[in-house]
């Protein structure tokens, strides 16, 4: 099957409102020919994320995310989300209030500092939500990943849910190692990344879902009952 690209202005705008996520239909069809196991899962009924955070937002979620569980996170974030009221962002409450904002949210002082560190990027203009939309996805994990605090798991987070970017497939996340040894390895291959046969076998496995390895990684994830929001 081949992917298709010729896409309506009316198609064009709704993809760039939920970037991949806007062809939820048409990545499920070529991921379901291509790979028999993700056809099984996507039998599992999961779906698109109906929103993209902005890029700012997507970046202090992920920041939010590091480490725990999906339930805490959640509970976290949906405390930061009720400090934004219908008329300002996140980013405006974060610069008129300060950090403080954020300190009966349930942070730790590490992530508060890398948010903190991010905000002051914002602030001093050398980052926008423009300017990181304008990077390619290898050269936004370099930017983001240069502050303290922001690991190759967030950032590929930030690529995904920030900008819906269609090629991403995170291999450290422990829910796609997870997912990994569940539906594609043998009983053998137990040690992850530590064995050359077990790594070409995962690479194998995750070319073959390009150009949308990002809709397989959201389905991974919910096969396991845990799929991020």
């Amino acid at each position: 099957m081949k992917v298709k690209t010729n896409l309506s202005s009316q198609d064009n705008a709704q993809a760039k409102n939920l970037g991949v996520f806007a062809h939820w239909e048409q990545a499920k069809e070529y991921l379901s020919d291509k790979d028999p196991v993700l056809a099984r899962l996507f039998e599992l009924g999961p779906k698109p994320p109906q929103r993209l955070y902005g890029v700012f937002d997507a970046i202090i979620r992920a920041i939010v995310s590091q480490q725990i569980s999906n339930k805490a996170a959640h509970r976290i974030w949906s405390k930061v989300e009720a400090l934004v009221s219908s008329n300002r962002t996140l980013f405006s409450v974060l610069v008129d209030s300060g950090i403080s904002a954020l300190s009966d949210v349930g942070l730790s002082r590490t992530k508060l500092a890398t948010i903190e560190a991010v905000i002051q990027k914002y602030q001093s203009g050398e980052w926008s939500d423009a300017s990181l939309c304008a990077l390619s996805d290898a050269a936004l994990v370099k930017t983001l990943t240069a502050v303290k605090g922001i690991g190759p798991w967030s950032a590929n987070s930030v690529l995904i849910f920030g900008l819906g970017r269609p090629d991403v497939c995170p291999l450290d996340d422990f829910g796609i190692k997870t997912a990994l040894k569940k539906h594609y390895l043998s009983l053998q291959m137990t040690d992850f990344g530590t064995r050359t046969e077990l790594n070409k076998t995962v690479k194998l496995i995750v070319s073959n879902w390009a150009p949308y390895r990002t809709v397989a990684t959201l389905v991974l994830w919910h096969s396991l009952g845990n799929a991020p929001q």
